[in-house]
């Protein structure tokens, strides 16, 4: 999760895969 904080957050969140990485990795931390 901490590699997730980086500088170029701005070119993740533009990926669809990075957005469904993040929301699967949010479920699975709920």
């Amino acid at each position: 999760m901490e590699t997730n904080r980086q500088p170029v957050t701005s070119e993740y969140t533009s990926s669809p895969r990075f957005t469904l990485n993040f929301h699967f990795k949010l479920e699975i931390l709920t």
